[in-house]
């Protein structure tokens, strides 16, 4: 287990050792009962945490995988900026998002759009200390994209790298991006709607793990188990 949780457990077995100092009952529960199984409990945490967050990424990922178009098409021509004036070659086609819904994120066309699958690949978890964090990897789009109000309807890629998943990522889901016009929903959103359904889960795979250590219902009921949601409330 991370070290930050082991420190606490660390601290309440000192709190115990301490509190049952010269009394030889006391003793027995705590060397007995209640150490063993505070000390059992670090693999347990572990697993349920690493569980939530592969729950999260993939309910973030099916978000962007299932989203629904816009019906509005774009074609997209590939830029050989190298060519003289320019050469203009037309590799595919995008459908944008729905406005309000969350973006797009898959392959679509012939070659690999960049806001296409950069942003749905760049979804990721980290566990530290006893905290899950979801973010959005620095990944960078194979090309650049870009639009020509004199052009409607085409998208433009050329070879120079595009912009960073954490940064296109995290515009779209803000919503006072474009004053709410190109709000698109599907990071912060999603992890709202799981807050209840993860906290109900958590508990019931806890409590089932440790009655599995121990069969006492005073223990059971001794431990207490908090979440705190940072960034999203």
């Amino acid at each position: 287990m991370s070290g930050l949780f082991q420190e606490q457990v660390k601290r309440e077995i000192i709190n115990l050792r301490r509190v049952v100092k010269g009394s030889k009952l006391g003793k027995h529960i705590s060397e007995d009962i209640l150490i063993p199984i505070l000390e059992q409990i670090d693999p347990i945490v572990d697993e349920i945490l690493d569980w939530i967050g592969w729950y999260l990424t993939e309910e973030i990922k099916h978000t962007l995988a299932t989203a629904q178009g816009s019906g509005f098409v774009y074609s997209v021509y590939y830029v050989d900026e190298s060519a003289s004036y320019g050469k203009y070659t037309k590799v595919g086609e995008y459908e944008s998002s729905q406005r309000g819904g969350p973006p797009i994120s898959q392959n679509i066309g012939d070659v690999e759009i960049p806001q296409s699958g950069t942003l749905l690949k760049s979804i990721m978890y980290q566990i530290r200390g006893s905290s899950v964090v979801l973010g959005i990897k620095d990944n960078k789009t194979p090309y650049s994209v870009w639009y020509n109000e004199n052009w409607p309807g085409k998208l433009f890629i050329t070879e120079s790298e595009g912009r960073s998943a954490s940064v296109y990522g995290s515009i779209l889901d803000d919503p006072n991006y474009g004053n709410g016009a190109y709000y698109r929903p599907y990071f912060s959103s999603v992890i709202r709607q799981m807050k209840g359904k993860l906290k109900k889960q958590f508990r019931e795979v806890f409590n089932k793990e440790i009655r599995k250590i121990t069969r006492r219902t005073s223990v059971t009921r001794a431990i207490e188990i908090h979440f705190r949601w940072i960034g999203n409330e």
